[in-house]
């Protein structure tokens, strides 16, 4: 479909890097989904929270069936809380019906 064709902006599904400079001037940019070395992922903790310092975004640790990550993450952002990016606690709990 021509984009040219879609006039609500509200809905269109663009599959290309965000510019995060642009969306943080109006918004707060944050990874809802995110999983540590405790659950799936790979990177530590303290690596999460170094990226998301970087871009300047937030991060939600939703490592599976643990709270620790996500709590762990606060200890690596600075004190300064106005102007630092926002840890969202969220964990991803596993349920199984036997």
């Amino acid at each position: 479909m021509d984009r040219s064709m879609i006039s609500d902006s509200f809905h269109k599904i663009l599959f290309e890097r965000p510019n995060l400079p642009e969306l943080r001037e109006q918004y707060a940019v944050v990874d809802m989904h995110f999983h540590s070395h405790l659950s799936d992922g790979h990177a530590s903790i303290e690596d999460i929270a170094q990226r998301s310092l970087e871009l300047g975004i937030g991060i939600a640790v939703t490592d599976h069936n643990a709270i620790h990550g996500a709590v762990e993450i606060d200890r690596f952002m600075p004190s300064y809380r106005h102007t630092r990016p926002l840890p969202v606690m969220s964990p991803n709990l596993v349920a199984s019906i036997a």
